[in-house]
């Protein structure tokens, strides 16, 4: 029983490890478009949501997109993001990001006067 669960734990970890090399090819990010940027108030955090547009005519992407959060003073709140799974060529999707957060929690939008998108992460399917 051991050796059959040792079989089948090392074939899963191997598989894991396998693959093809395009699952990691990172893809220059202004190969994704950013739109409609908005901070949505939730209950206890603000949000970040918009539209993200494939602008590639034969690649699928993963993309992660990242925001920071700034006060009056030009301190920064936080920090939130997004991953947008399988955006296929030329599709757009909506999207929205989870809560702005720092280690102090989360940040509302009142406390927000602008917002920044720091990255953008594309990785080829």
């Amino acid at each position: 029983m051991t050796r059959g669960l040792l079989w089948i734990v090392g074939l899963t970890l191997l598989a894991a490890c396998g693959g093809s090399s395009s699952s990691t090819t990172v893809v220059d990010p202004a190969s994704v478009a950013v739109l409609a940027e908005a901070l949505v108030p939730m209950k206890d955090a603000c949000h970040v949501t918009g539209r993200a547009r494939n602008l590639t005519a034969d690649l699928t992407v993963d993309v992660t997109l990242r925001w920071q959060a700034f006060d009056a003073a030009d301190k920064s709140l936080g920090t939130t993001a997004v991953l947008i799974g399988r955006l296929l060529p030329e599709e757009e999707r909506a999207f929205e990001a989870t809560g702005f957060h720092s280690s102090s929690g989360l940040v509302r939008c009142s406390a927000i006067t602008r917002f920044v998108l720091t990255e953008t992460t594309l990785v080829r399917r």
